[in-house]
């Protein structure tokens, strides 16, 4: 699947990570988006996104603002 135009929303924070153009998923695949110091297969910033709080849920759109 192309994820061009997706992305993901950190919901305590409200960060924002949009999916490189031409971004593809294959089918049964798991990714990693890191920031900070971790490492996964896309980097986001190395700000501290993730588990900067105790809850920090992220919510994943479509390039049309959809939720999935």
């Amino acid at each position: 699947m192309d994820l061009t135009g997706w992305y993901l929303v950190s919901v305590t924070g409200n960060q924002k990570y949009t999916f490189p153009d031409g971004y593809r998923l294959k089918a049964g695949a798991e990714i990693t988006i890191a920031s900070n110091e971790e490492t996964g297969d896309l980097f986001w910033t190395k700000a501290n996104v993730w588990n900067n709080s105790a809850s920090d849920p992220a919510e994943l759109y479509d390039s049309n603002g959809n939720p999935k």
